[in-house]
């Protein structure tokens, strides 16, 4: 990947949104025309709808071109993946508003947007219309290139995961319903295999940390995210090292599990007898050669054990309003 500029982080105006809105988000039918409302409210605004990756990057072509100086995001973890994705293939690089309008909104909660999505947007578009000065935060996504393309986003999961987001997606998933409650139910349900050791066979995998350190052998977990929060709150890292990429590694059929898992989630750790079951560090860069699937985002992509994927971090400006 070529080497990308950190944006910087302060304090600015902004007087031109573009507002790119998933109508295929699970919160759209409740929110949509009260947020559509509020967009057409703000003075020389910009709005576009997407729901596949190639209308969310055609609509950001035209917003550049039409000079916006920030993107409103109204979706859920998927939509802020593709848009993250699209955004790091160009050279424009707005200042990024959320409003958590996804089934799952774990970048929101993590960036501090916990309110309704209409009161987010209101929040928004006052401070656009008004020319308030809005705080800027610099966070870093993941970028993963596997052999069959490039994408950005704020989560990667793989061994359990796969299964996990497909469980979620065929038991639990309701149009119109959002929040952690449901994926966060699926998530403890692999949780619950892993203690019983019906999660599935493990995954295969080598990885190669930083550039020098590899681990090899079946894991039933490979975690790596720049979130320090994830559902329901769990923290499941507890490297010391001053890097933005989490990263955490659970062995298949490690020892103790139902002793450990409680200090895992809390981001505790484990004790020094037990590392070489639990492994987290915080990294700037990770390559996995893994047999199977990874999930980025809530978006399941397939691997190939022959070509590594290469995980680094990537910066991008959040507003905080």
């Amino acid at each position: 990947m070529a080497a990308l500029q950190s944006p910087e982080t302060g304090t600015v105006a902004l007087r031109r949104p573009a507002f790119l809105a998933n109508p295929g988000s699970g919160g759209w039918q409740r929110a949509g025309e009260t947020l559509r409302r509020s967009v057409a409210a703000i003075p020389g605004s910009l709005y576009g709808e997407g729901r596949e990756p190639e209308a969310i990057a055609r609509a950001i072509r035209e917003f550049q071109s039409s000079s916006a100086d920030a993107l409103v995001i109204a979706g859920g973890d998927g939509t802020v993946q593709a848009v993250l994705t699209a955004l790091a293939a160009g050279d424009w690089r707005p200042p990024l508003a959320l409003v958590p309008c996804g089934t799952t909104n774990m970048t929101a909660l993590d960036l501090g947007v916990k309110e309704h999505p209409e009161k987010v947007m209101h929040r928004l578009a006052d401070a656009f219309s008004g020319g308030a000065s809005l705080d800027l935060r610099t966070r870093a996504a993941l970028h993963v290139a596997d052999g069959s393309g490039r994408r950005c986003g704020m989560f990667f999961g793989a061994g359990l995961v796969p299964a996990g987001v497909r469980y979620f997606g065929r038991r639990l998933r309701r149009p119109g319903r959002t929040g952690e409650a449901r994926p966060g139910v699926a998530l403890l349900r692999y949780l619950g295999g892993l203690l019983v050791g019906r999660a599935g066979p493990p995954t295969r995998a080598r990885i190669r940390e930083d550039g020098t350190a590899i681990l090899e052998g079946e894991y039933t977990v490979i975690l790596a995210s720049t979130l320090d929060r994830l559902l329901l709150g769990f923290r499941p890292y507890w490297g010391r090292e001053d890097a933005p990429v989490h990263f955490t590694a659970v062995r298949a059929s490690p020892r103790q599990v139902w002793r450990r898992l409680p200090g895992i989630l809390r981001g505790k750790g484990v004790p020094p007898h037990a590392a070489g079951d639990y492994h987290s560090r915080n990294l700037h860069r990770l390559e996995i050669w893994l047999d199977g699937e990874y999930v980025l985002d809530g978006e399941i992509y397939p691997a190939s054990g022959d070509v590594p994927l290469s995980i680094e971090p990537v910066p991008f400006r959040f507003i905080h309003a």
